[in-house]
């Protein structure tokens, strides 16, 4: 038995977000150890993973910040909604990356400042490719936002605002975060325990400067790149994959279909795939109301109270409502 109700829509949708939720939730575990990997150093002084923390706690203040701006000012709110945080994600680690490998990369002499000038110094270089990138973003998604499709407006909308919040609690929150660890770095201050203090005679392994990052693009990469073969074979794949690309835009054709946005185990999705496979030509819908009261025989109750929507929970009473002068007429 397949079954499908006037509901099912809006539940499995809710049922998809708490499910991306988890998705989420692991996608920010996974970006903290490689932040903390990338951007720290072998030194208990010099780890960098409460930074990181802020950086995607700044990540989570855009999103309820959109969220807030959004629900509060009626900002339709669809399936296709729930990949913003995902966006925002990727947006926000890049932009937190940029900006910690510039104080990373600071040369002897500009770490000899004070914390103030090493930020700004810092801040010259990072900030400027962040602001070009956030505001070229957020004005791509204004003008998407201009378009007469509802779902695709609102989307828009939502990621607009999503970018623009995010650049100003990394240009603010997470600037401060940053000067922060600067200063517990000056102090020499345990990176996971502030309150221990390393003295001078401490000095850390000669491995701290090491980023395997860094190596590999340096002794394997770089060296495997620059070969003429591999030229040659990067030029063929990259005018492959542009013909493909060319073949496939040709290929587009128009189609919307409300079932792409159920989940693949669903109910929902089952009866859809159902109807289809045994009714691909007609087939009608049929609505069934079970229940112990007589529903015509106290309809004309149940629209004049509020009894209805206890008792009833599973009725659309939104719609009975509007044939209330029909029924009394009866």
């Amino acid at each position: 038995m397949y079954i499908f109700t006037e509901r099912s829509f809006d539940d499995e949708a809710m049922g998809a977000l708490a499910s991306d939720l988890n998705h989420l939730s692991i996608g920010f575990c996974l970006v903290f150890i490689y932040l903390a990997f990338t951007v720290s150093k072998f030194s208990c002084i010099e780890q960098k993973g409460f930074l990181a923390i802020a950086g995607l706690l700044s990540i989570g203040m855009a999103i309820v910040f959109t969220y807030g701006i959004g629900f509060a000012t009626g900002i339709m709110f669809g399936p296709i909604h729930q990949i913003t945080p995902f966006m925002l994600l990727g947006i926000g680690v890049d932009d937190m990356f940029v900006m910690m490998e510039a104080v990373r990369q600071l040369s002897p002499e500009e770490r000899a400042l004070c914390v103030e000038e090493r930020i700004g110094l810092a801040l010259k270089h990072a900030r400027v490719s962040i602001t070009v990138t956030s505001i070229t973003d957020i004005v791509a998604f204004a003008i998407g936002g201009s378009t007469v499709i509802p779902s695709l407006s609102t989307f828009c909308v939502y990621a607009a605002i999503d970018v623009l919040a995010l650049y100003i609690l990394q240009a603010t929150f997470f600037v401060a975060c940053v000067t922060l660890d600067e200063q517990r770095n000056d102090a020499r201050r345990n990176a996971c325990c502030i309150c221990v203090k390393h003295d001078v005679k401490y000095k850390p392994g000669k491995y701290i400067d090491f980023s395997i990052q860094h190596e590999f693009m340096r002794r394997y990469w770089g060296p495997f790149v620059t070969k003429i073969p591999v030229k040659a074979g990067i030029i063929i794949i990259a005018v492959g994959l542009s013909s493909l690309i060319i073949w496939s835009f040709l290929q587009i054709k128009k189609d919307f279909d409300p079932s792409m946005y159920l989940p693949s185990d669903s109910y929902s999705q089952k009866f859809v795939n159902a109807d289809r496979k045994y009714f691909p030509d007609d087939g009608a819908f049929v609505k069934l109301y079970c229940g112990t009261p007589d529903l015509f025989s106290q309809l004309l109750y149940f629209l004049t109270t509020d009894n209805g929507r206890v008792y009833w929970p599973f009725l659309r009473f939104d719609k009975l409502q509007n044939q209330r002068k029909f029924w009394r007429h009866l």
